[in-house]
């Protein structure tokens, strides 16, 4: 169930990330992404490596920019970490998401 929210979250924010770009550009870079993830969900892995490959350090920002779209739909605040990649702010992303998911579980016990 995480990882299908998670899943979900990031395909629509590299999508959201990737229009600064312009149209198509987004479609070029969402198109490769999406055959070297080689399934119906974005692979962070690729997705991380893929923006800093072809764009260097336009990449990394763009890869925080996709991050703090993640986190909005998520519902999380958002904070820049220096030397994070987009794996790193997705990893965050779901300790928070399964911890958020345990308080709602204990509360609904209590």
């Amino acid at each position: 169930m995480t990882d299908d929210v998670l899943g979900k979250a990031l395909y629509e924010a590299v999508d959201e990330g990737l229009t600064i770009l312009g149209r198509s550009a987004r479609m070029i870079l969402s198109g490769y992404i999406s055959k070297l993830s080689d399934s119906s969900s974005y692979r962070v892995e690729v997705v991380s490596e893929t923006l800093e490959v072809l764009l260097g350090q336009g990449g990394k920002l763009l890869q925080r920019l996709i991050a703090k779209h993640l986190y909005r739909k998520l519902g999380f605040d958002f904070q820049a970490r220096e030397n994070w990649d987009l794996t790193e702010y997705v990893e965050d992303a779901k300790r928070k998401l399964l911890q958020s998911k345990a308080v709602d579980h204990n509360y609904r016990l209590e």
